[in-house]
């Protein structure tokens, strides 16, 4: 923030973060800074509460569009197999022990059964923020990691 309580839009996209807690997208940023703001370089508060919910229904609006695309029944809701099939469309080879883990980690339940939209968002940013590891899965990766890496330089040699 600068003295006047301003925010410099290019920490907008670390604000997003901390606020929404998953990554945000760049160029979504960009293009409503141009088309709502002028491409100005600070936000006041009043303008970046209006950033933040013109952000959020971009998100919302993309997230239906692909929930919609995932759910080939038009069940409202998406079954694990979607899900997988989801991740090979965007080029994450799943691993079905790994999606199942997401699935129980997101809903909570040992059971797998279909998400719903809010669920299904859960997951795509678990994939998103973790590259499609479950939290158990991380937590091995990094047990083997440190078991390799010696000295803690965070290098394999």
């Amino acid at each position: 923030l600068t003295e006047t309580g301003e925010l410099a839009v290019e920490r907008l996209a670390e604000g997003l973060e901390m606020l929404e807690g998953v990554g945000c997208d760049k160029e979504w940023i960009h293009e409503i800074l141009r088309d709502q703001f002028n491409g100005r370089s600070f936000l006041d508060r009043s303008d970046f509460y209006d950033f933040v919910n013109m952000y959020r229904n971009q998100r919302f609006t993309f997230m239906r569009k692909i929930f919609s695309e995932v759910d080939q029944d038009h069940s409202q809701s998406v079954s694990l197999q979607e899900v997988v099939q989801l991740l090979g469309r965007r080029g994450i080879t799943p691993v079905l022990s790994c999606v199942e883990r997401i699935f129980r980690e997101v809903t909570g339940e040992s059971g797998l059964r279909d998400l719903t939209f809010e669920e299904f968002v859960k997951i795509y940013d678990v994939v998103q923020a973790r590259a499609g590891f479950s939290e158990y899965d991380l937590v091995r990766l990094k047990k083997v990691w440190s078991r390799y890496d010696r000295d803690g330089n965070q290098l394999l040699s």
